[in-house]
């Protein structure tokens, strides 16, 4: 079986030279389910109650990044960072403000907080308050989409759409293309034979998508030998009981 907490320790190890840490995936406990948050308050409790793919309505924005100036709120690490990351997706926003974003989430992130993670590849990806790196945020969105972060898995797929997958390094773009067939196989409920997805009756974009995933995967494992315990096609698949997206209940 493969071990998952020691193949995203190693991909970040690989890519981060030690600067980075994550903690065993069991310590990371999260709620995947999408919600709407239609008011702040319903936000925050959900927020806190450990849920990552909850979303706010955008007329709220203004009137949340003002209330989360209250000291009170920031004994909770998911209100901090919900404080930090509207801070630092502001347009023009200055530097102290991303610095002091920064200052909030490279913590959590340390800690494998999936928000967190996938505001640090943004971070990365365009070079806003940390040195640019599109390596380190397909690193990290890796991570966060295994952790089950909504926004980090489309991120992943968008990078694939427009065919920037190619400039990444064999190594990184095996993991990439895992995760890949992953979200998609979850995503769709594909039914997978002798290794294989079965594609009848999905969609054309997600049959065609697969299609050269699997292409891809099966060339790149004969391209990274050095990788051979990851590459057996058993470990390409999991039960609910090892899957990354059923981690636990709640994020500690």
């Amino acid at each position: 079986m493969i071990n998952y907490e020691h193949l995203f320790k190693e991909t970040v190890d690989y890519y981060f030279k030690g600067d980075f840490r994550l903690p065993p995936m069991d310590d990371i406990k999260v709620k995947t389910r999408k919600i709407e948050a239609t008011t702040i308050d319903e936000y925050l409790v959900c927020l806190n109650k450990g849920y990552i793919n909850v979303t706010i309505a955008g007329r709220l924005e203004h009137y949340l990044v003002e209330l989360l100036k209250d000291d009170w709120f920031h004994q909770w690490s998911p209100i901090r960072w919900a404080y930090a990351s509207r801070r630092l997706y502001r347009i023009k926003a200055p530097k102290e403000d991303i610095q002091h974003a920064l200052d909030i989430i490279v913590p959590l992130a340390n800690k494998g907080y999936p928000c967190a993670l996938a505001d640090l590849a943004f971070c990365y990806y365009y070079g806003r308050g940390v040195e640019r790196s599109y390596e380190k945020a397909i690193c990290l969105w890796i991570v966060a989409s295994a952790k089950g972060l909504h926004r980090a898995q489309q991120a992943l797929e968008s990078e694939y759409n427009m065919g920037r997958m190619k400039d990444l390094p064999e190594e990184l773009r095996l993991f990439f293309a895992r995760q890949l067939i992953r979200k998609f196989v979850r995503e769709y409920n594909v039914q997978i034979k002798d290794s294989k997805p079965e594609l009848n009756g999905l969609p054309l974009y997600v049959s065609q998508t697969l299609t050269r995933l699997y292409r891809e995967h099966a060339r790149l494992c004969k391209l990274v030998p050095q990788k051979a315990s990851l590459r057996q096609s058993s470990n390409l698949w999991w039960n609910d009981k090892e899957n990354p997206y059923s981690i636990g209940t709640k994020w500690k």
